[in-house]
């Protein structure tokens, strides 16, 4: 069993790297990273004067990064993760140290294209699957975050009776937090540098540059704010379930079961790290692009965590329901009105916040979902 699953992963390997390839070499032939777009401009007045139709592109590879000599590097680099890709379906029972070299060239190769994206994804599961090819696929690193974002009743359920995954939890909310805050920030950081520089805007829109720094805003910045801020809310976030489990459901559960499960319903929300590679000429927050990323992932996230309700409490999806319905509304309150204020008390919140105003409107949706929580059976401990 355990060689089969190194075995696929190899495969996943050798497939993502042969694509990374691929998209070097396009990159080579045209002198230029591939962009996609919904149709051809010329000049970014095209895209930026009123009245122009939604337009948007997709890039792959840093303009400035893979043009010139540089793609000789990229090539270099998309070779030797090839090579080491082979060398792992050869020999799949000791793929340890091609597993990591194949991570860490995959990673590094979403700044030329990622072989379109997917080949870096591919890459970069195989080889983590690789590193824990002695487990079977649903216990690994990547086979549990598959699971939870398939929404799988029998993952839940290994969470729940497996305390030993409290560290792993941690570590996995850190990085999908992490990953997320990189993606809004460097999607902002391009934002302002579209909206404050027609050079700018040109390299981002028409040529698939993208910019890590603009008006001394880092794209490291955001990331290690948004980490620190994720695990106070995580913390809140368990507190608040189980507080409900123990009080309104009449549940005994462990507040360690309660966080390990909060922790792997996050996981959804790591998508947001590809917010970066598309732009459109409605860069705001707008419906199109990021706001469809975010409320997408979060939603997808809130889902989880119902499953994750129901599995930890040992309830119905409806009664899950109705119980993130009553904590939601508590968390959001403590959350945006309370805890970020008193963090940033003179200063813009960082990153993507959701602000409903006048408070007059925040408490009648609190109230509503007071009540729909109640119908729901969020109140009954049968």
């Amino acid at each position: 069993m355990a060689t089969r699953t190194a075995t696929i992963a190899a495969r996943l390997c050798l497939i993502g790297t042969v694509l990374v390839l691929a998209n070097v070499l396009v990159i080579a032939a045209t002198r230029s990273s591939v962009i996609l777009s919904s149709y051809p401009v010329s000049a970014v007045e095209e895209l930026v004067n009123p009245g122009q139709p939604f337009w948007l592109r997709i890039a792959f590879g840093v303009h400035s990064l893979v043009t010139g000599q540089l793609v000789v590097v990229w090539g270099i680099i998309a070779a030797i993760a090839l090579i080491a890709a082979v060398s792992l379906n050869r020999r799949p029972d000791r793929p340890t140290t091609p597993a990591i070299i194949i991570m860490v060239l995959s990673v590094l190769a979403f700044l030329a294209g990622g072989g379109f994206i997917i080949g870096s994804v591919l890459a970069i599961l195989g080889s983590g699957i690789c590193i824990q090819w002695k487990m079977p696929f649903s216990e690994t690193f990547v086979g549990q975050m598959f699971g939870v974002a398939r929404l799988d009743a029998n993952v839940f359920a290994a969470i729940k009776e497996n305390p030993k995954l409290l560290r792993t939890s941690a570590i996995l909310f850190i990085l999908v937090n992490f990953l997320s805050g990189l993606g809004n920030n460097i999607y902002s950081i391009n934002v302002n540098a579209i909206t404050g520089s027609p050079a700018a805007a040109a390299d981002i829109l028409l040529l698939g540059e993208t910019v890590f720094t603009y008006e001394g805003q880092s794209m490291l910045y955001l990331p290690w704010i948004n980490v620190g801020l994720s695990v106070l809310k995580w913390m809140l976030l368990s507190l608040l379930i189980y507080l409900l489990g123990s009080k309104f459901l009449g549940r005994a559960v462990e507040f360690d079961t309660v966080a390990r499960l909060t922790a792997f319903a996050y996981t959804p929300v790591v998508f947001q790290i590809f917010m970066p590679f598309v732009f459109s000429n409605q860069p705001f927050l707008t419906v199109h692009w990021p706001l469809l990323v975010f409320l997408v992932t979060n939603l997808w996230m809130i889902v989880a965590l119902m499953f994750a309700l129901k599995t930890l409490f040992q309830i119905g999806l409806r009664k899950a329901l109705g119980t993130v319905l009553l904590v939601g509304p508590i968390y959001w309150i403590l959350t945006y009105k309370f805890l970020l204020p008193f963090v940033f008390p003179f200063g813009q919140i960082p990153g993507f916040v959701v602000i409903l105003s006048p408070i007059e409107v925040v408490f009648a949706l609190f109230s509503m979902s007071i009540l729909l929580s109640l119908f729901l059976g969020a109140f009954s401990k049968r």
